[in-house]
């Protein structure tokens, strides 16, 4: 999905007056609404965020969305355990699952 095809959901539509960043998630480029957690932007453009659990390997998203719970732990600029849902977007961010 390239940034100038990027859709976003119902509460994330794009007019001519939305701002905008450009984050790489992984390697790929999302155009994404600015002002919004990494977690919101990822999940409207279609990403499953967060990381894989060490036990069973399922992967893990937002569970409380308010910063407690750390399910959403990711590398945000090549810092690991960055809480995805307490982040907010910003031009140029590099973003990628938690390894464990």
């Amino acid at each position: 999905m390239s940034p100038e095809t990027s859709t976003f959901g119902p509460a994330f539509r794009l007019t001519a007056s939305t701002q905008t960043v450009v984050i790489s998630f992984e390697g790929t480029a999302l155009r994404v609404p600015e002002n919004v957690s990494v977690v919101a932007a990822l999940l409207v453009t279609g990403y499953p965020a967060g990381r894989r659990a060490s036990g069973s390997g399922a992967q893990r998203s937002a569970y409380c969305g308010i910063g407690q719970c750390f399910d959403c732990t990711m590398t945000i600029d090549g810092v690991s355990g960055c809480q995805a849902c307490m982040t907010r977007v910003r031009e140029g961010m590099q973003v990628a699952r938690q390894r464990v």
